[in-house]
This record gives structure tokens, sequence and C-alpha cells, in this order.
């Protein structure tokens, strides 16, 4: 498939993420083995240089909640590119440990007009790494969760049934593209 902007041929899968304590990293990484890695570009926004979005099909985003809120600059990332989003297939993920909040924390991470063009939303539980965490954050996550030793609370089968949704969601689109 070749980009309408450059006449180049487009990469599958670009998965853009933040991770705070290395959760929301083995999710993206998780992801581009089960979409297949030689169809996936996986870049931790804290450290790697942004790709041409053009050059991809499809971009997954994704971070983790901390403090009620999602790493700021997966929102500043969300701001900055939202008219090359809204033109682009995307899919949004979230890690978040309240199970009770996660759909609302979910909506409140990313924009609106983001979440109602993605083609697949997800939220996949978390995990608390006390071995990760620095003093105040383990003394935080104790006071308000009671928890005091490292849990995880993956979904693995959300992570599974996201995956086959874009792989799905893929498809259906190629035919179309090969149709027209």
């Amino acid at each position: 498939m070749l980009s309408k902007d450059t006449g180049t041929k487009l990469m599958r899968y670009l998965i853009l993420y933040m991770s705070h304590h290395g959760t929301t990293q083995r999710v993206a990484k998780q992801l581009s083995e089960l979409l297949g890695i030689e169809n996936s570009t996986v870049v931790d926004l804290s450290k790697s240089k942004l790709p041409d979005l053009n050059l991809f099909h499809t971009i997954i985003i994704g971070g983790s909640i901390h403090g009620g809120r999602i790493q700021s600059r997966v929102r500043k990332f969300c701001e900055a590119h939202k008219g090359k989003l809204l033109n682009k297939r995307i899919a949004l993920f979230l890690c978040y440990m309240d199970k009770a909040h996660g759909h609302e924390a979910f909506h409140n991470a990313f924009p609106k007009d983001l979440i109602e063009h993605a083609v697949v939303h997800g939220f996949f539980g978390g995990e608390f790494l006390f071995s990760e965490m620095n003093f105040l954050e383990r003394a935080i996550v104790q006071k308000l969760s009671g928890i005091q030793t490292d849990v995880s609370e993956l979904d693995t089968h959300a992570i599974r049934s996201f995956s086959e949704s874009i792989l799905m969601n893929d498809k259906k689109h190629t035919l179309e593209d090969t149709a027209a």
C-alpha cells in the first residue's frame, strides 16, 4: 500500500507508548509480536525520535495512569498530532490498575475526537511494581490500595482481543482498498 502523501510504501503499524515502570512497554512489545514484529515499529515517546506518521497505515497509542492522569507526553502527542491522527486508522489503549474507574480514566486520558475516531479501544489492567517504584510512589500505593508487594493484573485476553480487532479491521480495509 502506498502513502497518498508521499507515494512511498506504508508500513503497517506504529505503536507509540510511554511507560513509567515498564508495564506499558511490555504491552507495546506484546502487541508488536501479536501484530507481527516485521510489520510493527515500536516507539517509546520518552526516549525515541518520532518517525514520520505518514509512513504508517495504523497508529496505536498507549500509556498508563499515575495519579489519575496519563503521561503528559502521550497527551501532548495526541493534541499536537490530532489532525494527522484523525486521517489515519488509530487504536488507543490504557494500562490502569483501578478497574472500577478504568473506563472513566480512558475517556479522560485521550481527546474525545480521537476516542470516537479510533477503530478499537483497549483497557488492559495494570501492575504495581514495587521493585520499580521510588519510596514516595511505594508509600502512596500502599496507603491508597493496601498492597505492599508486586501485583500484576494485566488482562492478556484483552491484549490479544485488541490485536485481533486491529488485524480484522486492517483486513477489512485492505479488501475495500483493493476493490476501489
